[in-house]
Formats: C-alpha cells, sequence, structure tokens
C-alpha cells in the first residue's frame, strides 16, 4: 500500500470510533485507512495516552560539554583570548572538573562561531610567540608586542584551514 498522510486530529477520532465499533476492520473500512494504521494508532493511544508516540528527547551520542561547560570555556576564551588549547583545557579541568581533548575545545569553539587567528608582524621574533605555551615565551612576546607597537599597527589574519 501506498504511504498516506493521515493528520492528527483525524487519528484522534480512532479511539472514539473504536468505542462503538469494536472491530479494526470495519473501522479501517469506514474511514479509509489502513488496517495496519488503524492497529497502531490505538496501541500507541493505550500506551501513551496519545495517538501520536512521544518524540524522542535526545538522539546520538550525548555530547561530552554541555552548556555550562561551554559557557566556561567561552569565559575562559573572552578573559584570555591568546590562550592555547592546552591552557584551555588545564582552565576547563581546574574549573568545571571536567577532562576532554583538546581536538573537543577546538571543535565546540569553532561550532559556537570562534575562529582561530595568526598573528603576522614584521619582526620575526614575535611572529609565532602568539601561540607558544611557554610562559617565558608568553612573557616576552607581552613585552615586546606591549612595548614597541600600538594597537592600530598590529593586523590580525584568519588562518585558511
Amino acid at each position: 500500500m501506498v504511504y498516506r498522510y493521515i493528520h492528527p486530529q483525524q487519528k484522534e477520532l480512532l479511539p472514539t470510533i473504536k468505542q462503538t465499533v469494536p472491530n479494526n476492520g470495519d473501522i479501517a473500512n469506514m474511514t479509509k485507512i489502513s488496517g495496519r494504521t488503524v492497529r497502531r494508532t490505538l496501541k500507541n493511544y493505550y500506551d501513551y495516552g496519545d495517538v501520536v508516540p512521544p518524540k524522542i528527547a535526545q538522539t546520538g551520542r550525548p555530547r561530552a560539554l554541555n552548556g555550562l561547560d561551554i559557557c566556561c570555556l567561552k569565559g575562559l576564551v573572552e578573559h584570555r583570548p591568546d590562550s592555547t588549547a592546552a591552557e584551555l583545557r588545564q582552565g576547563l579541568r581546574e574549573g568545571m572538573q571536567i577532562d576532554v581533548d583538546e581536538s573537543m575545545i577546538t571543535c565546540t569553539l569553532y561550532r559556537r562561531g570562534y575562529s582561530f587567528k595568526k598573528l603576522f608582524t614584521i619582526q620575526s621574533k614575535v611572529l609565532r610567540a602568539a601561540i607558544e605555551q611557554s610562559k617565558e615565551k608568553r612573557d616576552d612576546y607581552e613585552a615586546i608586542v606591549g612595548d614597541l607597537y600600538h594597537d592600530w599597527q598590529l593586523v590580525f589574519l584568519d588562518d585558511d584551514r
């Protein structure tokens, strides 16, 4: 038999009809709805109290980071935008007691609309120092940029991936 959409209001009439017509086959003939649909609709009505079965709330694997964890992650990024994924991971570990992979952090930030930037300047010393994990190199970077450049001299470009 060919699939035919049956409106839920029409399905809601089937339990009422069932009270007066006991045979499902007769109901199917009267309403021009297949017998299988009549049986399934009545079963849903008896099992769930509604002719339409309830929707499954969540399908697939649950996310490792919930909304509160993501808010914490966004706060870490806003507090210190030049943090590395390892530092963000450490911040999540300390703040939310959750340990996730660095790729999970980067994917979550991409999904939330954040993009990663590379810093290009004239001096080669400063070229990639912004992404250093070493505290000493980061301090050197901040000293060089803070002392030698104004904010209008820095250019941030998107990193094409």
